[in-house]
């Protein structure tokens, strides 16, 4: 941090800061910015309080900034979704690819990629990152983004394991597989 962003924030805000002026200044979110607070990663004074709980140094904070970098936060932990999943490891391809195929027996063949969604548990806007990102293959036909029961399959054996937030779906998927 430069010696002209600092004197810019000392003049926005006062030497005693809150947990929302540290959330502000630092563009994270309130648990994150709670956290770093109360688990003692930017020096601050607990008052014991529910509200306006933390009073922070401002010099603290630059101190927390300048070290940031070299920090290593747990990953995960400041989403709304805590469940620790199971990991998985990649199924050998041609056993994986045969058992999803027999597994979506019934699935057509060609799917619009709210059918893919569906199917595999994820959100629309998940599924059409895959496609432009090209890890999910996919066609456009008359007006509408297309793929194949093949191509999902192949996504799932080439790609689906790296997603590090499987949907439920996906889970019960790999569970059957992993029970059989």
């Amino acid at each position: 941090m430069t010696t002209q962003e600092k004197k810019a924030l000392r003049a926005q805000y006062s030497k005693k800061l809150t947990l929302d002026n540290v959330r502000c200044i630092l563009h994270i979110s309130k648990r994150k910015a709670s956290w770093l607070l109360a688990n003692g990663y930017i020096k601050c004074k607990n008052n014991g309080k529910k509200t306006r709980q933390y009073s922070i140094d401002i010099k603290d904070l630059f101190e927390y900034i300048e070290t940031a970098e070299t920090l290593c936060l747990p990953c995960g932990i400041f989403s709304s979704r805590h469940a620790v999943e199971p990991a998985f490891h990649l199924p050998p391809p041609a056993d994986f690819v045969q058992w999803l195929a027999n597994e979506w027996h019934s699935v057509n063949d060609l799917l619009r990629l709210d059918e893919v969604a569906v199917i595999t548990g994820y959100a629309l806007s998940a599924v059409q990152k895959w496609t432009y990102k090209k890890k999910l293959q996919c066609l456009w036909a008359q007006a509408k983004v297309l793929s194949t029961k093949e191509w999902l399959i192949k996504f799932f054996v080439s790609h689906g394991h790296r997603i590090i937030r499987k949907s439920d779906v996906h889970l019960r998927l790999l569970q059957k597989y992993y029970s059989k």
